[in-house]
């Protein structure tokens, strides 16, 4: 039992202010991700599954190459600063 404890000594879980926020950013993310898949099955394409899918997954595609070449930007800007502060 004590080397038990001792697996779980560091951890600890409390029930701040941090807890319940990020409790309602994962539902409020949940909740705009079902949103937008319903949105999604019923308007885009509803007839043709295939159509749909491709369409769907081609336009992901491109919403994370736009934003990952903003990211790059983001992390080059970041170490600089790092950079300048060590």
């Amino acid at each position: 039992m004590k080397r038990i404890k001792n697996i779980f000594k560091g951890l600890s879980f409390k029930l701040d202010h941090l807890f319940f926020r990020n409790l309602t950013l994962i539902l409020a993310t949940i909740l705009i991700w079902r949103g937008i898949w319903n949105y999604a099955d019923h308007y885009f394409f509803p007839n043709n599954f295939f159509l749909s899918n491709l369409l769907t997954i081609l336009v992901g595609i491109f919403l994370l190459f736009v934003f990952d070449s903003e990211v790059e930007e983001e992390e080059k800007e970041h170490k600089h600063l790092v950079n300048e502060l060590i």
